[in-house]
């Protein structure tokens, strides 16, 4: 087995969740559910959470729609938090993984986070699978080279929260988060398995090395025009790959624009994400509220072997042209002014303290800011 220390042992773990992989070439399996969960390197798990979930998050002005389980006394905020102390947790789950979604040399499998806060180091079975650092993003690991088919596997994951990366922690490391939410920690968006067979290419064609898009986003620059990012992450040796981008009119299903980037190199297990800038989409249909027209971002990441494509990964992302400005202090939404209702008490008070040019800050709300 893996080089486990005696909190990691399958025994150790009461949490087992059941794998059931769905069809197709990629095969998922959701890994959601109740975890173990401890302080980080303190005691045993003995205690359980729900994944995806926070073990703690402080936000503001959402008790107005959401309703959290446990409050501070302001009652500007609320504290969604468990374990309310904890800096940093270890989450661990066991799983039993059958000999036909193992890794062999012709299947990959990727254990997939949607959104982990904020530093994730990820083991498998004890050893180090690879960590990250973000809030917001989604991240795989490549993981059938730690993982024991027909057998419980361990994966255990210590999170640090977001508190250490924030402004006014003297942290040289701030990373992208809203004034609204701070103090994060946890796996709080969902974690799967998957399962990939490249198919089959013939006995004269080799299979070329695992490639995935991890990350992929958009926004309109202009009516007619978008500026999107693709996170490509090359799992293997040395190798050209390419991407399609595609934008598919979601009401007729027909495709609206085809791009394509083509014999890009990457070096042995770069990530590299590619920027695109589309222009002079001619005909593009605008969305607002009354006439929300909206496209599906395709792409597809694919190899060229002998005239055959191989596609690697797909991944899609709803889109929608439109744009956003102020002028003569109205909000316009594609060049027409909308009036928006309502404005947060401590958000006006900050605007006008803004259009003074002071630094005046309601730190009853927000003393954690400053």
């Amino acid at each position: 087995m893996g080089a486990y220390t005696a909190y990691q042992k399958p025994d150790s773990i009461s949490r087992r969740i059941d794998l059931d992989f769905s069809a197709g070439p990629i095969k998922k399996a959701s890994l959601n559910g109740n975890w173990n969960i401890r302080q980080a390197g303190i005691g045993s798990f003995a205690n359980l959470i729900a994944v995806p979930g926070f073990w703690r998050r402080t936000f503001s002005e959402t008790e107005m729609y959401q309703k959290a389980s446990y409050f501070l006394p302001n009652p500007f905020s609320a504290l969604e938090a468990p374990f309310p102390s904890w800096n940093s947790a270890d989450y661990a789950v066991k799983f039993f993984l059958p000999a036909a979604y193992g890794g062999t040399p012709d299947k990959i499998l990727n254990l997939h986070f949607d959104a982990v806060s904020a530093q994730a180091e990820v083991y498998i079975n004890g050893i180090l699978a690879g960590t990250h650092l973000g809030i917001y993003d989604p991240f795989n690991l490549n993981i059938e080279k730690y993982v024991y088919p027909n057998q419980d596997n361990i994966i255990l994951v210590r999170v640090t929260d977001s508190s250490v990366f924030e402004p006014g922690t003297g942290t040289t490391l701030v990373i992208p988060q809203t004034i609204y939410e701070h103090d994060q920690g946890g796996i709080w968006q969902s974690v799967a398995l998957e399962s990939i067979s490249p198919a089959p290419l013939g006995p004269d064609i080799p299979v070329p090395p695992p490639a995935q898009i991890t990350w992929l986003s958009a926004y309109s620059s202009g009516l007619t025009s978008l500026r999107s990012y693709t996170a490509v992450q090359n799992q293997g040796s040395a190798q050209i790959l390419n991407l399609q981008l595609e934008l598919i009119d979601k009401t007729t299903g027909q495709t609206f624009k085809t791009v394509a980037k083509t014999e890009i190199a990457f070096a042995a297990h770069e990530n590299k994400t590619i920027t695109w800038q589309v222009d002079n989409l001619a005909g593009a249909k605008t969305w607002s509220p009354e006439n929300p027209n909206l496209y599906t971002l395709k792409m597809t990441l694919y190899s060229l072997n002998d005239g055959f494509k191989i596609v690697h990964h797909l991944k899609e992302a709803p889109f929608g042209f439109k744009t956003f400005s102020i002028a003569n202090n109205k909000f316009l939404l594609n060049g027409a002014a909308y009036f928006l209702k309502g404005v947060p008490g401590k958000i006006q008070v900050l605007l006008m303290n803004l259009k003074k040019n002071t630094l005046l800050w309601p730190t009853q709300y927000f003393p954690t800011l400053l």
